[in-house]
């Protein structure tokens, strides 16, 4: 009897709050991948989690207002 893996996709903040983007990235997940390269069909998660944080309890005052400003900031400097 072969059995089957259960998959949890990890989405984390990816989503940046926004519930629009958390459907498109769970949709995504859902998805199968099929990999041509090494010729590999993916099956689609199973489940996924994501993340919530509240960013004014895990940094300092003097954090929150860093110039939020690198590749991974989307373009958005926050002051």
């Amino acid at each position: 009897m072969k059995k089957e893996i259960y998959i949890i996709g990890e989405i984390g903040q990816n989503h940046n709050g926004s519930v629009d983007v958390a459907k498109l990235i769970i949709d995504a997940a859902a998805r199968q991948v099929e990999e041509v390269d090494f010729n590999l069909v993916l099956k689609p998660f199973n489940a996924v989690k994501l993340t919530k944080r509240d960013l004014k309890q895990e940094l300092s005052a003097s954090q929150m207002q860093k110039v939020y400003d690198n590749p991974n900031s989307f373009g958005f400097g926050i002051k």
